[in-house]
């Protein structure tokens, strides 16, 4: 009983401090996250399939077969570096929630920006093609 009360005591106390303090106990966790994140990088790819997979009610074991079959590199670039501290991207449909594919940081954000429109990244592509035979034909 008297580790119960003294618990309390401490919790108080501890809910105190935070709250004086919310900007340093928050800086604190970051830096602690980072340099797990620095050191287990398993652990690090853990945390953010956690974060990205739940959502969509997708598993590990889900995640390591699709990317297995994708040749453990982006579906898109076929880079096998994520370029990016957070890790490979989980894609998918924000309508739906079913995955697409797993990618690399550089081109899930150019899904995004293209905000998943098939015509905007061919008019896109369309564009840079005809800029570089433009200059190529001036040049």
């Amino acid at each position: 009983m008297a580790d119960e009360k003294q618990r309390a005591i401490w919790r108080k106390a501890s809910l105190k401090y935070v709250a004086k303090n919310r900007e340093l106990v928050l800086a604190r966790n970051r830096e602690a996250k980072r340099k797990k994140a620095e050191e287990d990088p398993e652990w690090r790819d853990e945390v953010n399939f956690k974060k990205r997979g739940k959502g969509m009610g997708f598993t590990k074991k889900q995640w390591d077969k699709m990317f297995d079959e994708q040749g453990r590199v982006c579906a898109i670039c076929w880079s096998d570096d994520p370029k990016h501290k957070k890790g490979w991207q989980l894609d998918h449909c924000h309508k739906t929630k079913v995955v697409r594919f797993i990618l690399c940081t550089h081109c899930n954000r150019g899904l995004s920006g293209f905000r998943d429109n098939p015509e905007l990244l061919r008019r896109a592509a369309a564009a840079l093609e005809e800029f570089n035979q433009r200059r190529q034909d001036d040049g």
